[in-house]
């Protein structure tokens, strides 16, 4: 349930200020259910029966809907962007399992959406059928994106989904802020780095105000590998005066 603490103002370069004293956005996170560790090469056997990830053939990660993701090393080795990681496996798998109906129908933005896999997996399986999906990241990450959205064009829909550039230490422009309101976010694996936190904060506060309708802010999906406890304490402190949240992986079917 969404509580009613209030969300202060926020002034950012792409827009003007708007006051919110109403519902913050709900983060449901899903964190200790996904085993510690690096991206996908080399995963523990657990992780690879669990969360069904698929060795990288040529560059190319298949999946068994037939989702096939390109990686990218030197995007990897710069930015982590580059591979699958193991929270956006789980989220797609938990989303339609726990949350069937969540994103039917919805205007869906994808932060930090890296090589793709959590959006195009989500939609190719026609598991969740939202009206459109933006995914977004960093401009360098792009052509990966761009490529792995052209990789699944016979499962995608065309009009479903787009690709956009989005900087958590720039301001909000662009497609992204155009195609708001968002219905709801999803993002993975996002606060790996404590310098990432306050600006990925930020940039979700940010969304959330463009979003903002009659009925409150959007809902917000996030999934995380558990990889340091110090870094989730200071995500959860620095969002605990804007977000209110639930812990998703205690009830979650994905083990």
């Amino acid at each position: 349930s969404r509580s009613r603490r209030p969300v202060e103002s926020d002034r950012g370069a792409e827009g003007p200020r708007r006051d919110n004293t109403t519902d913050p956005s709900t983060l449901r996170a899903c964190l200790a259910a996904i085993p510690s560790g690096s991206p996908c090469e080399g995963a523990t056997a657990m992780a690879a029966r669990y969360l069904g990830i698929p060795r990288r053939s040529l560059g190319v990660r298949e999946f068994e809907n037939g989702v096939k993701i390109r990686t990218n090393t030197q995007l990897l080795i710069e930015d982590t962007g580059g591979d699958v990681w193991r929270g956006a496996v789980a989220l797609s798998k938990i989303l339609p399992l726990d949350f069937p109906g969540a994103l039917d129908g919805m205007n869906v933005l994808e932060l930090a959406s890296g090589t793709g896999c959590l959006g195009l997996s989500l939609v190719c399986s026609g598991a969740v059928r939202p009206r459109r999906l933006i995914m977004s990241d960093k401009p360098n990450m792009i052509s990966l994106l761009e490529a792995n959205v052209e990789a699944n064009a016979d499962l995608v829909p065309p009009e479903s989904i787009a690709v956009a550039p989005l900087d958590f230490f720039r301001p909000i422009t662009g497609l992204v802020a155009e195609a708001a309101p968002y219905d709801t976010i999803i993002v993975s694996d996002v606060f790996y780095d404590q310098e990432i936190v306050v600006p990925f904060i930020r940039t979700l506060r940010r969304a959330c105000l463009l979003s903002h309708q009659e009925w409150g802010f959007p809902g917000i999906f996030l999934c995380a590998s558990h990889r340091s406890d110090r870094i989730e304490q200071l995500f959860f402190a620095a969002a605990a005066p804007f977000f209110s949240w639930q812990d998703a992986g205690d009830v979650s079917s994905i083990r």
